[in-house]
């Protein structure tokens, strides 16, 4: 037992010898690699979302997407996944437009209706329509007008 211990406590101490004596970190200055073409908007985030698991109709026919149909991961499944992918998107975006920096509040635009119809006093009644028919009755036909053919009395040809 006591040399088993001697041999541990040997290897921690070199252990954390080895860490002690090791070459210090030399603090280097960050260069960024990133161009404005390598951000991503906002729209491009959306469609990423939108098609990462399920992918477009185009892409997604071929050999490999007619196996995986069978065999998972089923189509329903990955529409489910970018939904919810667009949704974490959602609540995120809102989160950094309403909680980031503080509310603007503008002047409405000058608008030509000052009131509103819950303020106008109530309007008058309509006087009551006369009774009977205010236009003429409509006639079947037309003077002058040819006269429709005549029906067949059997079934049409064709259509049984």
């Amino acid at each position: 037992m006591g040399f088993k211990f001697k041999i541990l406590a040997g290897l921690l101490t070199l252990a954390t010898s080895g860490g002690a004596l090791g070459s210090g970190a030399i603090a280097q200055t960050v260069t960024s690699t990133r161009s404005a073409d390598d951000i991503q908007t906002l729209q491009q985030a959306f469609e990423d979302a939108y098609y990462g698991a399920s992918g477009t109709f185009f892409g997604n026919r071929g050999i490999v997407n007619s196996f995986t149909w069978f065999l998972g991961p089923f189509p329903e499944n990955n529409i489910i996944t970018d939904a919810r992918q667009v949704h974490r998107l959602y609540v995120d975006a809102s989160n950094q437009q309403n909680l980031d920096g503080p509310i603007i509040r503008t002047a409405d635009l000058n608008n030509p209706f000052d009131t509103s119809l819950l303020l106008l006093p109530p309007s008058q009644p309509l006087r009551p329509l006369p009774a009977g028919p205010q236009f003429p009755p409509f006639s079947q036909g037309v003077p002058g007008d040819p006269q429709p053919a005549p029906r067949p009395a059997g079934p049409v040809r064709g259509l049984w």
